[in-house]
């Protein structure tokens, strides 16, 4: 009884959810799966958001779009942009990378490469309509250091399908970015800044996924940006809409309600092992200040930092300043590379 009131109410918050971005004009990727609560649940949400949402992009659950469409049930296509799971492992197998030339985010453009080689790209983002294919989510350890970045990285000779990318700077293969954390209006104006054309700056299609109120998705309409991409908005969070008393209750409340300080609606990365060993870097992520933190000069670091909890305090402290040492480094100023002879 107690999880089908809870799935009343989530189902409550969703239609309250899929009617405020209706009205918003956006469009709408449902982030949903790892963070559902159980598949009855996933499966009724992606349901009725296929049946309602006016302009549905997509669901990032495969499993809700294949088991409805074998029981002959309207669904959205499978849709989705890379998490920042991605970034954080690579960044904890391929530690060097950063390392390398005194500080960088390269790991996380590695995992930017293999999704335009892997991914729905599939290694062609030559045209504008191939870009939008390329988003980036760039705020794993700060916007600032993955632009920096990617903007002094070459894509590699992979193979001869994609020749066409080689040699070109990786940020100009972007068509799409995904505002995850820190304040929306810096994130659409750093990533327009960095654009290397105007073309690429008119095509860039702006994702925000910090969605938790009507208010926000005005917000998100008046800064230019095109979609929404949300889960929890959804109607899984508590946190997200108010109850009956109407009051909405904050994650952290719900994380002390059921006993975790540092409770997570969604699956996240700890630990990371190659050939049965634990890696020396752990997985992290800070994702970016909000305004004041940024007008202060940080570079990283806000409310979505995650590191695994049970590491000791000594390595937490060590992971975390390592962080943010390469997000500094980043973006720092380099000096010009000497024109080849």
């Amino acid at each position: 009884l107690a999880y089908a009131q809870w799935v009343a109410r989530a189902l409550c918050r969703c239609v309250r959810a899929v009617e405020s971005a209706n009205e918003s004009g956006l469009a709408v990727a449902l982030f949903a799966g790892r963070r559902s609560g159980g598949l009855a649940w996933l499966l009724l949400q992606n349901a009725y958001c296929a049946s309602a949402l006016a302009r549905p992009l997509g669901s990032a659950s495969a499993l809700a779009a294949q088991t409805l469409r074998e029981r002959r049930v309207a669904a959205m296509a499978p849709f989705g942009t890379h998490a920042h799971e991605l970034s954080m492992v690579l960044g904890a197998c391929y530690p060097e990378l950063d390392e390398l030339a005194s500080g960088t985010v390269a790991s996380h453009c590695l995992g930017h490469t293999l999704y335009l080689a892997l991914g729905p790209p599939a290694g062609d983002a030559t045209r504008p309509e191939r870009a939008r294919l390329l988003p980036m989510l760039p705020d794993t350890l700060g916007t600032r250091a993955f632009l920096r970045t990617a903007a002094m990285l070459r894509v590699p000779p992979l193979d001869a399908l994609h020749a066409a990318h080689h040699g070109r700077p990786l940020l100009e293969l972007f068509g799409g970015a995904r505002h995850d954390s820190g304040s929306a209006a810096e994130f659409a104006a750093l990533v327009r800044e960095a654009c290397v054309s105007a073309e690429q700056r008119d095509a860039m299609l702006l994702m925000e996924s910090e969605v938790a109120s009507e208010a926000e998705l005005a917000r998100a309409r008046s800064l230019g940006y095109a979609s929404i991409g949300a889960g929890g908005f959804f109607g899984d969070s508590e946190g997200k809409w108010p109850d009956s008393s109407g009051a909405a209750r904050h994650p952290t409340e719900v994380a002390e309600l059921v006993g975790l300080a540092d409770a997570s609606m969604a699956v996240k990365p700890v630990a990371v092992y190659t050939r049965g060993v634990r890696t020396r870097v752990h997985p992290i992520k800070l994702g970016d200040p909000s305004a004041e933190r940024s007008a202060a000069g940080e570079v990283a670091g806000g409310s979505k930092f995650q590191l695994d909890t049970a590491l000791s305090t000594e390595a937490r402290a060590e992971c975390r300043a390592r962080a943010e040492w390469l997000a500094r480094c980043a973006v720092r100023e380099r000096p010009s590379a000497p024109e080849a002879a």
